[in-house]
Parts: C-alpha cells; sequence; structure tokens
C-alpha cells in the first residue's frame, strides 16, 4: 500500500452531523473527509469524485474548516460542483 493513499474518514453519525452543518454554514456543496489509512483500511481513495472541483473559500471559511478538522482528526476537502 501506498503512503500517500488516503480512505474516507469513518465518522460516526455525531461527525457525520457536524460536517453536514459545516457543510451548510461554509455554502460548499460538498464538504469530504479523508484519514491516512492504516493497514488494514479497504476503502481507498482512488480518485477524486467527478463533477466537482475545490471550493474557494475566505479565509474564515478556512479557519472554520481548520476547526473541523481538528474536532474530527481528519483532512477534510470543501468542495463545489462543476
Amino acid at each position: 500500500m501506498s503512503d500517500n493513499a488516503w480512505t474516507w474518514a469513518n465518522l460516526s453519525s455525531q461527525q457525520r452531523q457536524m460536517l453536514a452543518e459545516a457543510e451548510k454554514a461554509l455554502g460548499a456543496d460538498f464538504l469530504l473527509a479523508f484519514q491516512h489509512p492504516d493497514a488494514s483500511a479497504s476503502n481507498i481513495v482512488d480518485t477524486p469524485p467527478k463533477n466537482i472541483e475545490a471550493a474557494p473559500l475566505t479565509d474564515s471559511q478556512l479557519e472554520c474548516l481548520r476547526g473541523l478538522e481538528e474536532q474530527l482528526h481528519t483532512v477534510v476537502v470543501a468542495y463545489q460542483k462543476k
């Protein structure tokens, strides 16, 4: 397994709710959470989803996203539909 591989984050229902609330607050179409896989991970993210691109965020929106990442212990990327 490559050290550069990432997986979808395994989130609890409460964490998914936090992600959904942040998605609305940021005005992003999608917030996707990723984590670095362990040896047993089977849900590797091979390619980014189609027809979306990184959403442009303001500095304050980025701060919100960083806070969410710290709470979830994941990497969160904001996307918008193309």
